[in-house]
């Protein structure tokens, strides 16, 4: 007899969303839920979740609180997707995966007043993490489901702006490559395996800001670790206006999507009471989350160039560190910053502390700790950067010197 125990929970989790979602077998339902082109609603927030990995069952617990969610929300002014991965195995030992858009709506059972309805299938030839897809998926919601402001959710694993395990001869084609490495070793954002490959592939941050158009959304949110880096952001400036992501690990719960949603939609949203909530939703466990106005990054960043010294060395032992293992490593931005300032015997506290409290509209730590980590609220940035070694010529800091974060305020 087989052993099922690897088979039986993803299989459960595809029945159950598959309940939950009204299914259509073409592009496009008979009802078609799509907005008049010519009438565009207040909003579209578009959730991009790859989870054919270990966060599978956090896909379904998500789902199930942004329908908790829906009466808190005009749905006939709002759309509410997800593009989503989900997987499960066949009698064969075969990974199976699917792809598709599902949209929030309210259907006639008082049981599960709101559900999914599927409005577009993706063939499983492409992986979600190839840029192409990024792409795609973000130009067919924008075409279908046309709004007065766009909000974009990443929701997976990541890792900021430390590379994949790949050679960048491979990532500057726009492929993403598999690695043998597990959980939680690797640099990337997401980990998926939509296509037949046995294989997880995987997604450098610079790839995945040049998938994204610029100019097209309100605000990006990080549901994944770590990604309220500095690296990150600045790769990120043109694509946003508002950018709230965690410079830590993130409880596998992530959002309370319930409690947090209503706050993103609508022409009343509002991210700065949406990272509140979900501050004080794991207030009592661990929890780190910035809101970035992208508007203050620039003269952020003039004033960085203005610290930031090719050559200059400084000692990362007083620095508070955002991850853990081989992740990284990250470092709080303010500390590092003014390690540097220090090093060079320069007064710099009164004007970064301006700049950080004009850039960031929010920003919130628990003081508990996660593994080893403990963070000093009093301390705490908001935001980590990678420590730069330099003459060192190693994959990681080759790919950092590829980022524009580096080429702008080091400009080596």
């Amino acid at each position: 007899m087989k052993n099922f125990s690897k088979y039986i929970l993803p299989l459960l989790s595809i029945m159950i969303l598959s309940a939950l979602t009204m299914s259509c077998t073409q592009d496009e339902p008979k009802d078609s839920p799509f907005v008049d082109p010519d009438k565009p609603n207040e909003s579209t927030v578009l959730i991009y979740a790859v989870a054919t990995n270990s966060l599978w069952a956090n896909l379904l617990e998500d789902k199930i609180e942004m329908t908790l969610a829906g009466p808190d929300i005009d749905l006939s002014k709002n759309n509410v997707l997800i593009y989503q991965t989900i997987y499960g195995y066949d009698e064969e030992d075969n990974r199976v995966s699917e792809a598709s858009i599902v949209k929030l709506v309210k259907q006639n059972d008082p049981v599960n007043p709101y559900g999914w309805e599927t409005v577009k299938e993706y063939s499983n030839e492409t992986g979600s993490l190839n840029p192409s897809r990024v792409a795609e998926v973000i130009d067919y919601v924008k075409g279908n489901f046309p709004a007065d402001s766009y909000g974009l959710v990443f929701w997976s694993h990541s890792t900021a702006s430390q590379p994949s395990e790949t050679t960048r001869a491979i990532s500057s084609m726009g492929s993403s490559v598999s690695s043998p490495v597990a959980l939680p070793e690797l640099g990337y954002f997401g980990e998926d395996q939509t296509t037949s490959q046995k294989e997880y592939t995987y997604l450098d941050i610079d790839l995945l800001a040049q998938a994204v158009p610029d100019g097209l959304f309100e605000y990006i949110w990080f549901d994944s670790c770590l990604m309220s880096n500095i690296e990150t952001i600045y790769q990120f400036r043109n694509k946003c206006e508002t950018f709230v992501a965690y410079p830590t690990e993130v409880l596998d719960k992530g959002l309370p999507y319930h409690l947090v949603l209503p706050c993103m939609v609508g022409k009343d949203k509002d991210l700065v009471e949406a990272a509140n909530r979900f501050f004080q939703y794991y207030s009592e466990s661990f929890g780190t989350i910035a809101v970035a106005d992208m508007k203050k990054l620039g003269a952020l960043t003039d004033f960085c160039r203005e610290i930031f010294s090719p050559g200059v060395e400084i000692s990362v032992s007083d620095l508070t560190k955002y991850s853990r293992k081989s992740i990284g490593p990250f470092y709080d931005f303010g500390q590092y910053l003014a390690s540097i300032a220090k090093a060079q015997g320069i007064d710099y506290e009164t004007g970064f502390s301006a700049l950080m409290n004009d850039f960031l509209m929010y920003k919130a730590t628990t003081s508990g700790r996660l593994l080893n980590l403990t963070i000093d609220p009093e301390t705490y940035s908001g935001i980590s950067a990678h420590v730069y070694s330099f003459g060192v010529d190693d994959v990681k800091e080759s790919y950092y010197k590829s980022l524009d974060w580096y080429k702008e305020v080091f400009g080596e």
